[in-house]
């Protein structure tokens, strides 16, 4: 059974799997215009194991990677593709 006990509007939200643990941060994997990825730390809020919100260090719009992580590196290269819809 699932209870929400919180609606955040406007908040930014990114796949649960995209947010990466260093040792001393929480990251995400940003992709840039020239094809390449970029560490961008975040802080995040609430977790429900599919979606967490970004608080902070995110902006809505930014693409970022949500598979493949563990082969990348600062600056590395990437093929950006669009997620399709959820049926």
């Amino acid at each position: 059974m699932r209870l929400q006990v919180d609606v955040s509007r406007g908040a930014v939200t990114v796949p649960s799997a995209s947010v990466q643990r260093s040792q001393t941060e929480l990251f995400v994997y940003l992709a840039k215009p020239d094809n390449t990825v970029a560490i961008q730390k975040v802080e995040i809020g609430n977790d429900d194991g599919q979606s967490v919100i970004v608080t902070k260090g995110l902006a809505e719009g930014a693409l970022v990677v949500i598979a493949g992580q563990s082969r990348l590196r600062n600056g590395a290269p990437v093929i950006v593709t669009q997620a399709k819809p959820a049926s």
